[in-house]
């Protein structure tokens, strides 16, 4: 798997990267890009007001997911939903990423490096995690997650 895809079109998107620039970023194992590395993996999953911002997200417009669909059929309107969740996602990293004094083009370099030396380590696995979050089929099944979750809730 590698993570080009989701990284690099953050960066192109805010000009930082063009095609071969991965050498221009902190390298790999140095204290900058270990250092965002970390503090990235902590606001990920340790944040939880980034957290709760995802959660009242999906608890906001879970509502026209259809659980009873027979059909393996995906509604235009989901796709415009992830569209919309993508980039709420990824505008909150980069952030995130730019107020701690780094690039997304450093981070992603960071990631990439990492899966590089050992596609088993922590940072390596972390970008796996990261970008399997933007996946459709992912997306989904958390939409309908939390539309259960609100059924549930409404009939106790």
């Amino acid at each position: 798997l590698t993570l080009r895809w989701g990284f690099v079109g953050m960066a192109e998107e805010k000009g930082e990267y063009k095609d071969g620039d991965e050498e221009g970023g902190a390298k790999y194992g140095s204290m900058d890009s270990v250092g965002i590395v970390k503090r990235v993996t902590n606001y990920f999953f340790d944040d939880d007001e980034f957290e709760a911002e995802f959660e009242r997200w999906c608890e906001e417009k879970c509502a026209v997911v259809d659980l009873d669909s027979k059909t393996t059929e995906q509604r235009l309107e989901y796709t415009s939903l992830h569209e919309e969740f993508k980039a709420m996602y990824e505008a909150k990293l980069e952030g995130f990423i730019e107020k701690e004094g780094s690039t997304v083009l450093e981070f992603f370099t960071a990631i990439r490096e990492a899966q590089e030396v050992d596609e088993h380590s922590e940072e390596a696995t972390l970008g796996t995690i990261m970008l399997a979050t933007t996946d459709y089929s992912v997306f989904m099944q958390m939409m309908r997650d939390f539309k259960e979750g609100q059924l549930k809730s409404s009939h106790k």
